[in-house]
């Protein structure tokens, strides 16, 4: 099994598993120059009387540059992600500074996806599992 489909699986695996189900810690890089180091903590989403196939937690980036006057260290929001059809490939949605913004790709360091938010340019975005 080739690595991105392996850290995707480990993903489905915490969506599919019951009430015992364990976290997922997902770590990745976002920017144009991967300035900003991500952690997320992701855990199966209950819909009604069922698990979904969908992952939600808590989102934080922290600046790993040198900071300009004014500019904020670090940024929390909240990630979903889910698995798109077959194979090792992933949608997700982020709440980041009041905006909902969307991507999509592969877990895997090595893969470039692009964040999609309102009002701003798509901005490049790694994302694995730890």
């Amino acid at each position: 099994m080739n690595r991105h489909l392996w850290s995707l699986t480990l993903v489905i695996a915490a969506l599919t598993i019951a009430p015992q189900a364990r976290s997922v810690e997902l770590i990745g890089k976002f920017g144009y120059t991967g300035e900003w180091a991500v952690t997320a903590i992701v855990a199966p989403v209950w819909s009604g009387s069922l698990w979904s196939r969908e992952a939600a937690g808590p989102f934080r980036m922290k600046h790993t540059a040198t900071c300009m006057l004014g500019e904020v260290e670090e940024k929390s929001g909240q990630i979903s992600i889910s698995r798109v059809e077959r194979g090792a490939r992933f949608s997700a949605s982020l709440e980041l500074d009041g905006k909902k913004c969307t991507f999509s790709g592969l877990l895997a360091e090595e893969r470039l996806s692009f964040v999609s938010c309102p009002g701003m340019s798509d901005v490049p975005f790694r994302l694995w599992v730890r």
